[in-house]
């Protein structure tokens, strides 16, 4: 099963956007990816992230996945996306947010949170775990800020010190 399908465009709420002194309505739509669409992500990937093409062009040959692949479009014109790699731990199934960018013309009108939490409500629904792993602090601080909760952090271990016998258990993550 697919980590998510989006049958039909899902139109979201609308927000009032104020540019240059004059608000209008920003209609965001959610949908699955489609394959037309993947020069256009390539160079949101590229804007968002700054990865030379060949690791952008490797991401799209091994990892990509058009039906897990959610992308928010205003006017018909891609605004952002949210990878999800599916994974599974102690048999649980995991649906992790990679790679969430958002053209910047669109920033600040709440399109990063509305794909994300979309995408946590969902996997709620169908008894899956969605998260993210952010870069960087100020991401860290982002995610928060639009309402999203720390589920684990990581501890760093001196790998010198693991026995080849060491096992590690979902019940050690705090």
């Amino acid at each position: 099963k697919n980590a998510f399908t989006v049958n039909e465009s899902l139109s979201i709420d609308s927000t009032i956007v104020s540019q240059k002194n004059q608000e209008f309505i920003m209609n965001v739509t959610l949908r699955c990816a489609k394959e037309n669409d993947i020069p256009t992500l390539k160079k949101l990937w590229q804007i968002c992230f700054g990865d030379r093409m060949r690791y952008i062009d490797v991401f799209f040959e091994r990892m990509f996945k058009a039906e897990n692949t959610l992308i928010a479009e205003v006017n018909q014109e891609i605004a952002g996306v949210v990878y999800v790699l599916e994974r599974s731990l102690s048999g649980k199934k995991i649906m992790y947010g990679y790679a969430i960018g958002v053209f910047p013309k669109y920033r600040g009108n709440d399109i990063c949170r509305k794909m994300l939490f979309y995408l946590k409500d969902k996997s709620e629904k169908e008894g899956n775990i969605f998260c993210l792993h952010p870069a960087n602090e100020k991401l860290a601080d982002f995610y928060k800020r639009i309402g999203l909760n720390e589920m684990y952090f990581l501890k760093e271990v001196d790998a010198s010190k693991i026995h080849s016998e060491t096992v590690f258990n979902l019940e050690d993550i705090t």
